[in-house]
């Protein structure tokens, strides 16, 4: 088993834990994203703002 490096995401404001991100197994520069659902704020497609 390789070594596995998780980052943990938390809130800038609060400190909150919010989830982790970590290599996935599908290949080199992959990412997955463990969001826990109760931190994402919702939006309409419309509404959202694009950051580019």
């Amino acid at each position: 088993m390789k070594n596995l490096i998780i980052v943990l995401v938390v809130c800038s404001k609060c400190g909150a834990h919010l989830g982790h991100v970590f290599e996935n197994e599908y290949g080199p520069g992959t990412r997955r994203y463990c969001i826990n659902a109760v931190c994402l704020a919702w939006q309409e497609e419309d509404k959202i703002k694009r950051f580019e």
